[in-house]
């Protein structure tokens, strides 16, 4: 299955990538080729950069509260939670409670792996641009 991607303003990037969806039976590294097989029919892709992103399933039953959490697996969840950081910081800039103002402004990652190592690095840096626009 092929699912290309529609270009977007809001994502520039995103203008040459192709998303593909399929059963990897080997990876040429040499000759940049993907043996795959997709839809049920066997193919080849040839690319210039190659991203692995091998999935899995989320556990929300392993740590208790994280069924309240938000994920992180695509770019419609990342644009959620870039929403969601931003509002917090517009809420607690009208916060005049310090105790409110510390919730509102108090972030948990769960997950210490390569996306929840990633994630806090990228809120840090996130959070550092937008909290002087702020009077919080």
């Amino acid at each position: 299955m092929t699912c290309a991607i529609a270009p977007s303003p809001s994502v520039p990037s995103l203008r040459t990538t192709r998303f593909v969806e399929a059963k990897v039976q080997s990876v040429d590294l040499e000759q940049r080729v993907i043996h795959l097989i997709a839809a049920g029919e066997k193919g080849e892709l040839v690319y210039d950069q190659l991203v692995l992103a091998l999935g899995a399933m989320t556990n929300r039953v392993m740590i208790p509260g994280s069924d309240n959490a938000f994920t992180f697996k695509t770019l419609a969840d990342a644009l959620l939670l870039r929403n969601h950081v931003i509002e917090c910081f517009e809420r607690a800039d009208e916060e005049i409670e310090p105790q409110r103002k510390r919730q509102l402004l108090t972030f948990a990652i769960i997950g210490g792996g390569l996306v929840g190592v990633e994630l806090i690095g990228e809120l840090t840096a996130f959070v550092d641009e937008i909290a002087p626009l702020t009077n919080t």
